[in-house]
């Protein structure tokens, strides 16, 4: 019986990273996007289009980050500054970005094409 305590927890805990990740996800989603400076935000290379790139009325240089570059972003910034992370990764069988290719691990799991969530050791 303590055996499965044991799992059901992190797989819980797992479930709620998922659900968290999902749902800042479909917020982004919603609304087209947002909008970041372009000296705070490198521009997304898998996007293109007019909408991209704008300036706005006082001259600011704007960048269009959609849901998947906004999570790699705090992905990687929870990676780079966390001590002991849970490690967060977009991935798909036909990926725009390299980045996002599944690994070994990924490929096993049932869900391709969503978010990973492991903890990192």
């Amino acid at each position: 019986m303590q055996h499965l305590d044991t799992m059901e927890n992190p797989m819980r805990l797992a479930k709620d990273y998922y659900a968290l990740n999902m749902e800042y996800r479909k917020w982004n989603s919603q609304l087209g996007g947002v909008y970041a400076a372009s000296n705070k935000v490198t521009p997304n290379p898998h996007l293109n289009g007019q909408r991209r790139d704008v300036v706005a009325t006082d001259g600011t240089k704007l960048t269009l980050v959609n849901d998947a570059y906004m999570s790699q972003m705090v992905f990687e910034s929870v990676s780079r500054n966390s001590e002991n992370p849970i490690i967060s990764k977009i991935v798909s069988l036909n990926p725009l970005s390299p980045k996002n290719s599944a690994d070994p691990w990924a490929l096993g799991a049932k869900s391709i094409g969503a978010v990973c969530c492991y903890h990192h050791s």
